[in-house]
């Protein structure tokens, strides 16, 4: 059965969340790690700003919760971005995200393997 994607509406405001300061190139981006998420979002402003090329076909309705649905706008994959000193290159949905430019959620924390 195939899910759909969430993106958890506290996350801004949980304390299960990490905000996390990034950079896509030279561009400096506040992101959330964000558990309650299973997957990465990006938000729609940023890849207008940065002129980021994303795949047209990927249009996915988004459950948040205590706004019932959203869809995404698209999804860019091979994003390439850094974080305390680190190199990632991650797929994100974008999603009209406000108060941070990226969520990072589960598909994200089960590629780092083991956190100890």
């Amino acid at each position: 059965m195939v899910q759909d994607p969430i993106l958890s509406l506290h996350a801004i405001q949980s304390t299960h969340t990490m905000r996390v300061a990034t950079y896509l190139g030279t561009t400096h981006i506040i992101t959330l790690v964000d558990p309650g998420s299973m997957h990465n979002f990006i938000s729609a402003r940023l890849v207008r700003q940065l002129a980021t090329s994303f795949s047209q076909e990927h249009k996915l309705k988004v459950m948040v919760v205590n706004w019932g649905s959203v869809f995404t706008q698209r999804l860019c994959r091979e994003v390439h971005w850094e974080a305390q000193g680190l190199s990632f290159s991650t797929e994100f949905f974008i999603l009209p995200v406000k108060g941070c430019d990226m969520v990072l959620g589960v598909h994200w924390l089960l590629s780092l393997r083991s956190i100890t």
